[in-house]
């Protein structure tokens, strides 16, 4: 797998739920990373999230200086 830059995909049952798995060599090891099936998935709307709010250039360099401390 390492060689050829190729994933596998699989699927494995694990306290009684199916998950979805990309299997790819990561260092030498194989590593299973999860996945998601499609009737998983959700829209931003469904989630209930707050609307985006306007931040000042001036805020954002504040806020930038005060983290760089």
């Amino acid at each position: 797998m390492a060689k050829s830059e190729l994933a596998g995909l699989a699927t494995f049952v694990m306290r009684g739920k199916e998950y979805l798995v990309a299997i790819f060599s990561d260092h030498g090891l194989l590593r299973a990373e999860t996945m998601r099936f499609v009737d998983e998935l959700r829209s931003p709307a469904d989630l209930g999230l707050p609307k985006k709010k306007k931040v000042s250039g001036g805020r954002v360099c504040a806020s930038l200086r005060i983290n760089k401390q």
